[in-house]
């Protein structure tokens, strides 16, 4: 249940700033939020990262909507066979940021981005994108350091049954 409560907030997150972002900006408007490090910019991006595939938007919304349902599916499947939070979380996470960006997709037919940093050229994108990709370094810490772990005390149970 809490998983299910995670995604939801991280959704409603993402989706109201992108709202406050949406209803009080012009698209192309930028101000900082630090400066010096991270800027405010409305950007509508009909493509994926980095604005790749721009107006592929259906295809993009379809694709991601298939693996927001996979990523979900396989963390209730297994959340409790891991015991990790740290699987549980970054698939949460993976899951909650790809469902924001595909309503922006289905309800808009681009994805609103605003997030910018100032102190290196790097592509503008938004809260679900945030989730995205520090979901996918947990699961990546995961599988490198605890995969194994998991494996081996799979067998030993295993093996007392």
């Amino acid at each position: 249940m809490i998983y299910v409560l995670l995604i939801a907030a991280i959704v409603a997150g993402d989706q109201i700033v992108k709202m406050i972002v949406a209803s009080t900006m012009t698209v192309g408007q930028s101000f900082s939020l630090i400066p010096g490090f991270v800027n405010i910019t409305y950007v509508q991006n009909t493509g994926a990262a980095f604005s790749l595939f721009s107006n592929a938007t259906w295809i993009l919304a379809i694709l991601s909507s298939v693996m927001a349902v996979i990523v979900i599916y396989i963390l209730f499947k297994y959340k409790n066979q891991f015991k990790s939070k740290l699987f549980n979380f970054s698939m949460a996470f993976i899951a909650g940021g790809a469902i924001g960006n595909v309503i922006d997709r289905i309800a808009h037919g681009y994805v609103i981005d605003m997030l910018e940093f100032d102190f290196v050229n790097f592509a503008i994108f938004n809260v679900a994108d945030s989730f995205v990709c520090i979901g996918a370094v947990m699961l990546g810490i995961f599988v490198i350091w605890f995969w194994d772990k998991h494996k081996k005390a799979e067998k030993i149970n295993d093996g007392k049954s």
